[in-house]
């Protein structure tokens, strides 16, 4: 059983923000061939994103159906945008020369 006590302060913010109660957006990410789903919070991504935040506002058809398709991006990098937006931290990867 998940209880806060178990929790550091950041995995605590996480799992307590009011966000978590919010609407889900799918993202589709790349081409047909090379596609992959994503799923993330509105109350997260749109407060820090133009893009969704107008996406999922007025009469569009990506906010009747609560789906963003992204067919020019690449789902690694969208990947790594959603695990900062989610733990407010980056890690970028080290390339190490042999």
């Amino acid at each position: 059983m998940l209880t806060t006590s178990s929790l550091n302060d950041q995995q605590l913010t996480i799992y307590s923000s009011s966000y978590v109660n919010s609407p889900i957006i799918r993202v589709v990410v790349g081409t047909t061939i090379d596609q992959d789903e994503f799923f993330v919070h509105e109350d997260l991504i749109c407060p820090r994103n133009e893009f969704f935040r107008k996406a999922m506002n007025g009469q569009w058809k990506e906010s009747e159906k609560r789906m963003v398709p992204l067919p020019e991006d690449e789902a690694a990098v969208f990947s790594l945008y959603l695990k900062l937006l989610y733990v407010s931290t980056w890690y970028p990867l080290m390339q190490h020369s042999l």
